[in-house]
């Protein structure tokens, strides 16, 4: 990203179509965030999603950004049982 982004209103799913809203949000020029599936508290570097059960699987699975709209954005997919595996 060449500046921040505010995220508020965006979205990430996974394959089993599990939804996470961004708040109020602003991810900076050059930074990542890591959205966790369980309880803690956000920082600029990492959110939670509040869930008491896993959304992310643990082999492969893969996430996709919306803007609130719904444009797509970006997605990555990972599948452990790879040696090339990603870590999106």
């Amino acid at each position: 990203m060449s500046s921040a982004v505010g995220l508020k209103g965006w979205r990430v799913t996974d394959a089993s179509n599990h939804k996470y809203t961004f708040g109020t949000f602003t991810l900076g020029k050059g930074k990542t965030v890591t959205i966790r599936t369980g309880r803690g508290t956000n920082t600029s570097a990492t959110l939670y999603q509040g869930r008491g059960a896993y959304v992310w699987n643990h082999d492969r699975d893969t996430a996709t950004l919306r803007t609130s709209p719904g444009r797509w954005v970006d997605n990555c997919s990972y599948n452990w049982t790879r040696v090339d595996s990603t870590m999106c």
